[in-house]
């Protein structure tokens, strides 16, 4: 991983990612590759991306994990948006042995061709899998591709990361006051 990439989120090299969680990124996509890239190292890795999977290895330097490409053009590693049928079976034989990191990034483009409502109960069947297998979800998601309402159905389902990231930050501070490095006057 480039210094570049690692500099615009330094706050992750502290975050730990607990087994059996799912985690919604808002706005922050190159973080949830970073952090995939991270986990995948110690864990089985299956990347469920919009972006082609050359692409996504050269870029954050991922390798070694499984892909399947959401996209209509015929691939050996591609899934066309609309095979939900299809998808889930294959993320369910993946979890079956556990330890493993799946990021799903193209939300929005599962949204686009399948609506919010059917990509909402993927998610739920997904997230309950993902804590019976003993795995980690990444879904990082635009949140101007999405409505308010389906902003707070996501949050309802997945843990928001900026959550950990506040928790750990609040962690961190009471250990300083611990140790007497925070001084209250």
């Amino acid at each position: 991983m480039t210094d570049d990439v690692r500099a615009e989120a330094p706050e992750l090299d502290a975050l730990e990612l607990k087994i059996g969680f799912s985690y919604l990124l808002v706005d922050r996509v190159r973080e949830a590759y970073m952090l995939f890239r991270r986990y995948a190292g110690d864990l089985r890795g299956l990347c469920i991306t919009r972006v082609p999977p050359a692409r996504v290895r050269e870029e954050f330097g991922i390798d070694g994990v499984a892909f399947r490409w959401l996209t209509h053009v015929r691939s050996d590693d591609a899934v066309r948006p609309t095979a939900l049928h299809i998808l889930f079976p294959h993320i369910q034989s993946f979890m079956r042995d556990g330890k493993f990191i799946i990021l799903l990034d193209g939300l929005e483009y599962l949204k686009v061709h399948n609506g919010f409502d059917e990509v909402l109960k993927f998610i739920q069947s997904f997230r309950d899998q993902v804590y019976l297998e003993k795995g980690i979800l990444l879904v990082p998601v635009a949140h101007d591709a999405l409505t308010s309402m389906e902003i707070a159905l996501m949050r309802r389902e997945l843990t928001p990361i900026e959550d950990v990231a506040n928790q750990a930050t609040a962690v961190a501070h009471a250990a300083e006051v611990d140790s007497g490095v925070v001084y209250n006057n």
